[in-house]
């Protein structure tokens, strides 16, 4: 079992206090944290300066083993597909949110709020990897979005292949 870090139970309360800063919930697995550090040290690497909902599925792929990065590298996702991709692309200017001391841009805090939401409602006691996949696929406009177009992957094929990987019949 995976070590788990504690957070405040889940209040259902707003996730963004009035000061930019992420309200932990819920508990995260390791692999969550490691995924999310994983974006925010890719920053520096394409002068970015926020963590967007694309860094999240970076950072997961960065993990290099687990059932997401399987079913991930299926589709033919990998960190080097990913690192050419954000490479060219141009840093956001909208206002940041704080989630664990990294700056997220909203398509970020939206995946993390999704992800939330889905480890609440399968009345999992924390947030995975599995999570914040299904939080980054639930994505109709952002960066993520418009990753899966430009690879002709469509976000709903990959839910399922995490849903029969995590529940084989």
């Amino acid at each position: 079992m995976l070590p788990i870090f504690r957070t405040e139970a889940f209040a259902g309360t707003s996730h963004i206090r009035s000061d930019g800063i992420w309200k932990k919930h819920m508990d995260f697995t390791s692999r969550f944290q490691r995924a999310v550090e994983h974006a925010g040290q890719s920053l520096a690497r394409f002068n970015h300066s926020q963590v967007r909902s694309d860094h999240l599925l970076l950072g997961l792929l960065m993990l290099q083993k687990g059932v997401v990065v399987f079913v991930l590298r299926k589709f033919g996702f990998s960190v080097e597909e990913l690192e050419r991709r954000l490479a060219p692309d141009t840093p956001g200017t909208e206002p940041a949110s704080t989630f664990q001391g990294i700056p997220c841009a909203a398509s970020a805090i939206d995946a993390l709020k999704r992800a939330e939401a889905d480890a609440v409602r399968f009345r999992h006691p924390s947030i995975g990897t599995e999570h914040l996949l299904l939080g980054i696929l639930a994505e109709t406009e952002g960066p993520s979005a418009n990753l899966f177009s430009a690879m002709k992957v469509d976000p709903e094929e990959i839910r399922e292949a995490i849903d029969r990987e995590l529940n084989p019949r």
